[in-house]
């Protein structure tokens, strides 16, 4: 699977939710709308027992921006572009910026304490 659509089926953890397993987001549910980032398991995890998927810090995806296909399986995302995908939102955004399928994307090379990534294991 495609590691950003990874990221969206993981944020959503099988749920058709606009966020994690909700479909409105406040300040009791995510790191949104602060001054500061926090540390991980500071909210509840979604239903595959992933932390702070709204909010924190924008975590970096491997592949390009670029637009989704349709109507195939296991899509890979682009190959090249001008910017590698950003999903998320962080402390510092609203609830709009953290939905599940919202994606930003920036140059790879940027540095800027809005920003991070996720280590993930698979079994």
């Amino acid at each position: 699977m495609n590691a950003s659509l990874f990221w969206e089926y993981a944020c959503r953890s099988e749920t058709t939710a606009a966020y994690a397993v909700v479909n409105s987001l406040s300040k009791s549910d995510a790191i949104i709308n602060g001054s500061s980032i926090k540390g991980v398991g500071s909210y509840k995890p979604n239903l595959f027992g992933l932390y702070d998927m709204h909010g924190n810090l924008w975590e970096w995806c491997e592949y390009w921006r670029g637009e989704y296909p349709f109507a195939e399986t296991d899509p890979k995302g682009s190959a090249k572009g001008d910017g590698r995908v950003l999903r998320g939102g962080s402390f510092l955004n609203n609830e709009l910026c953290a939905r599940s399928s919202l994606r930003s994307n920036n140059t790879p090379t940027l540095r800027y304490n809005l920003l991070g990534f996720r280590l993930a294991r698979t079994p």
